[in-house]
């Protein structure tokens, strides 16, 4: 570093908006603060010590040169503008030191308040303030937010301290004590101090401020804040946090005063009128500490607490507040999240940053703003976050303010179910064909859970992330999932499950959120979601701005029809294995196709297949209307169809009328040592030619009866797993044979395409040969990712963080398409089939489809659409928009985006 270099800034010389935004620079709060001092609003003086000397101390273990004159500079400017001594004994100068990084996040050092204060200076506080009390309370709370904050002792053992001395004071409240018990309290915090880390508070008010600065610093590699940025992969720009060092003002000075933290908007509803709360006689972390009940804002806020609006105790104040807060959205185009102080009446600004909202809040506020011009409709189109806002907003939710979670873990599957708990998927069935809302609770899930996945409303593991089987099966038919619990524990002896040390039974019932990844020890009301109103509208601005079609992933008709209340636009992927799979009727038959040694059996199997399939079929067909269905034809494992244990091959011998040998020999045989990569799609009919030709044939004759119901139909047929043009060809002519066949002698044309799964790295480099065959490319993108990388989803997740941890990459190829290795085959693929046949379309239907990041990605390759699970269409329609609208400003501003082939390894210091 040059000691020529700037580490900081006062408030007044930076700056928040524009091409030159600083937020990078002096972080959020930071940036905030300039935005506000530059816009004439009362800030108490300050600086901001930037993100660059926050990586150089993270980088050296020494604060940069140069850092310590700068601060040492901003003291005396603070001196000199207050009047105050920073360290003076009768007229103090006190200040405080709030973290700041560019992106608001759990984890970061709270704020320490009070800071030069000490035994020596305190009663210059006391003289200068007229007050004692106050002064003694100020003390009481540096002492105790430094040892905590700073010094690291857990904040217990300094609550035992207070709840001692309100004991021995006989009062319920900090607020009740005199001066006296709070000198003393102090006192013992920093004997607790000494006990706990040898170390005592230091007095000095340079030792203060230098150990607050550096523990901001440090709490940039808190764990908590580290996994927060994995989990919002947040690298590059923006990396480190600020320092904020503010001179005090007082919100506990009298009753005069008081502390509130204000939103422009309503956060929970965006209703255009301040929302927020207040204390008197506070200072900051006591409105949100909650051990006292604040007053509303304004008349018309709910009464609460026992406190009067600060609208009737403080009407100019207030006023002036909502004025600022006015000037604040049209300043930043955004609804605002104020925090601010009234000192003797006068009101001081202290934050200000884009307020956090639900999903119903963030797209009125995007409509209203709109509407009111503050933003045009492509910023209201990217104001709304798809996952975010609105992918929790149409899941079932909580109903209410929910209580205290007992467990936390990976929020694998957007909503919220409620039941009772099952520890077997047999089970879950079971309870759930008598009609009882179940939790299905496993160590992890494997394929063999899928009737119990299907059956359950909502999944609970201890082991296995966002793309885990359960999370990616979950995500696929809409049920809430919370992965990785690490709270729990599964005791088959007893019969129940541990979530921490609370012990529930089987039957007791619990609730999940799969939005937050919170699990409550109790059923709690819930709602259901709905696409209507304001919401309504705000997609239908989405759907004018968006090229990509959002197709649909579904395996039944209830599925369909809630699809197309979400706004699909025809099916994407219907997973015929999915359908055998929810029916033991059509279990059986499959079973009988596999097990039999008698051709007739194996006929009767296929029957009762088509009879089962067609009827499932038509059901999407008449839901669809005229929309596309992409059938995709049996895809897994032969294996998952059979029985895995003695008892299982024995049950299916009694059914299907042959020796347990027989099906002993016939399981043994279609045993796989990797299945993944074994018998099945394409190669399953190269062996069984028959079970395609069945399923084509329910296929059609689905289409033919809604056709003569009045159903329009667009049908296409998808070939999984194909790896070779001539495998393809082959397959291509057995189902347009099949399609001929059963359309013999009809005066109807067939409107059926045929076309592949392009989920074998082989299949992506021959596609040129594959579109001189097939009508259509859908990317499998889950295998697609699986076989380029050489790792199964399943299991990643083991190891996948230590290559985030270690910097070799920075997002989860199964959560975000990896663009540099998958995203190269897709874009090579696409480029040779449509050489061969222009007309060639194409969509997406793995995981992938839904994400945000590679929906752009699809949308710079020109795909023809994506396909989600149904809770995911409003979102994925938000997401298409809004790549659109940024692909379109890109080339707008010439800055044509690189079609999402940067590579997914770090490129500079950071997460």
């Amino acid at each position: 570093m040059s000691t020529d270099d700037i580490f900081v800034y006062r408030f007044e010389e930076g700056h928040a908006r524009g091409d030159g935004s600083q937020k990078d620079l002096l972080g959020g709060k930071g940036a905030g603060l300039a935005e506000m001092a530059r816009l004439g609003m009362p800030v108490p003086p300050g600086m901001t010590l930037t993100t660059e000397a926050c990586r150089s101390y993270l980088e050296h273990g020494f604060f940069p040169e140069g850092l310590e004159m700068q601060v040492r500079q901003g003291i005396a400017w603070l001196e000199k503008t207050t009047g105050r001594g920073f360290g003076d004994v009768n007229n103090p100068l006190l200040l405080s030191v709030r973290s700041g990084a560019a992106r608001s996040m759990p984890g970061m050092m709270d704020t320490v308040l009070n800071l030069g204060l000490s035994e020596d200076s305190v009663e210059g506080l006391a003289r200068q303030s007229g007050d004692r009390r106050f002064a003694y309370d100020c003390l009481r709370r540096f002492v105790q937010m430094y040892t905590s904050v700073v010094m690291g002792v857990d904040d217990a053992v300094l609550e035992e301290v207070l709840v001692r001395h309100r004991r021995r004071a006989g009062v319920d409240d900090d607020h009740e004590l005199g001066w006296e018990e709070l000198f003393a309290i102090s006192e013992a915090m920093r004997q607790k101090a000494v006990e706990v880390t040898g170390r005592d508070v230091p007095r000095g008010p340079f030792g203060q401020l230098w150990g607050a600065v550096e523990a901001v610093f440090r709490s940039w590699e808190a764990p908590r804040a580290r996994a927060y940025r994995k989990l919002h992969q947040m690298s590059g720009g923006g990396w480190g946090t600020a320092v904020n060092i503010m001179v005090m003002v007082f919100g506990n000075l009298g009753d005069e005063s008081a502390s509130g933290v204000a939103f422009s908007r309503n956060p929970a509803t965006g209703e255009a009128r301040p929302y927020g709360e207040y204390m008197i006689a506070t200072q900051g972390e006591d409105v949100v500490g909650g051990r006292r009940s604040p007053g509303p804002l304004g008349m018309n806020e709910e009464q609460h607490g026992g406190m009067a609006a600060m609208e009737r105790l403080m009407p100019e104040q207030y006023a002036e507040l909502c004025g600022y807060m006015e000037d604040l959205e049209r300043n930043y185009h955004d609804m605002q999240d104020v925090e601010f102080c009234v000192e003797r009446g006068k009101l001081w600004m202290l934050q200000t940053r884009a307020a956090k909202r639900t999903g119903q809040a963030a797209v009125r506020v995007a409509l209203e703003m709109c509407e009111e011009g503050m933003i045009d409709e492509e910023e209201a189109i990217l104001r709304v976050d798809p996952k975010l806002h609105l992918e929790r907003a149409l899941h079932r939710q909580i109903a209410g303010s929910p209580p205290d979670a007992i467990a936390r873990g990976q929020a694998a599957s957007p909503g919220a179910a409620s039941g009772e708990i099952v520890l077997s998927s047999e089970r879950a069935v079971e309870r759930a064909n008598d009609g009882e809302s179940v939790i299905l609770v496993r160590p992890m899930t494997a394929a063999d859970d899928v009737e119990g996945l299907h059956a359950a409303a909502g999944v609970l593991t201890a082991q296995g992330g966002l793309t885990s089987h359960a999370a990616v099966v979950a995500r696929g038919i809409g049920t809430p999932c919370v992965c990785g619990v690490g709270a729990l524990r599964i005791d088959e002896d007893e019969g129940g499950i541990y979530l921490g040390e609370t012990f529930f039974k089987e039957g007791d019932r619990i609730t999940i959120d799969g939005g937050s990844g919170e699990v409550f020890g109790e059923a709690l009301e819930l709602k259901d979601p709905t696409i209507t109103g304001e919401l309504k509208t705000f997609l239908e601005l989405a759907d004018r701005y968006r090229r990509l079609e959002v197709r649909v992933n579904v395996d039944s008709g209830e599925e369909a029809e809630l699809a197309r209340e979400m706004g699909a636009e025809g099916v994407g992927l219907c997973r015929t294995e999915h359908m055998i799979l929810e029916s033991r009727e059509a279990v059986r038959a499959m079973r009988q196709v596999l097990l039999s040694t008698d051709w007739e059996m194996r006929e009767q199997g296929l029957e009762e297949l088509v009879n089962y399939q067609r009827q499932e079929i038509a059901q999407i067909l008449r839901a669809m209307d005229g929309l596309p269905v992409m059938v995709r034809l049996l895809d897994p494992p032969a294996h998952e169809f059979l029985p895995g244990t003695p008892a299982g091959r024995k049950s299916v011998a009694e059914v299907l009328g042959i020796s347990e040998e027989a099906v002993g020999w016939r399981v043994d045989a279609l045993r796989e040592t990797n299945p993944m990569l074994g018998f099945r799609g394409g190669r399953l009919a190269m062996v069984y030619p028959q079970i395609y030709e069945a399923q084509v044939q329910a296929i059609v004759e689905a289409s033919r009866q809604v056709q003569d119901e009045g159903v329009r139909t667009r049908v296409e047929i998808a070939i999984p797993m194909v790896a070779d043009p001539g495998e393809a060809g082959h397959l291509i002519a057995v189902i347009n044979d099949a399609v001929a066949r059963h359309l013999y002698g009809l005066s109807r044309e067939a409107d059926v395409a045929v076309g592949v799964m392009v989920e074998v790295p082989r299949a992506a480099l021959l596609a040129g040969e594959l579109a001189l065959e097939a009508d259509f490319f859908s990317f499998g993108t889950n295998d697609l990712t699986q076989l380029m990388w050489g790792m199964s989803r399943d299991d990643a997740s083991r190891f996948i963080e230590a290559y985030r941890d270690q910097g070799v990459l920075t997002e989860d190829p199964f959560e975000i398409l990896d663009r540099a290795g998958v995203g190269l085959l897709m874009r090579q693929a696409l480029k040779q089939g449509r050489m061969v046949y222009p007309q060639l379309a194409a969509g997406v239907c793995g995981e992938h489809a839904g994400e945000p990041n590679s929906i752009r990605f699809f949308e710079a390759l020109n795909l023809d659409y994506v396909s989600v699970s149904p809770y995911r269409v409003a979102s994925a329609r938000l997401a298409a928009a809004q790549a659109f609208v940024r692909e379109e400003q890109a080339a707008r501003s010439g800055e044509a985006w690189r079609g999402g082939l940067a590579p997914m390894r770090r490129q500079s210091n950071g997460d």
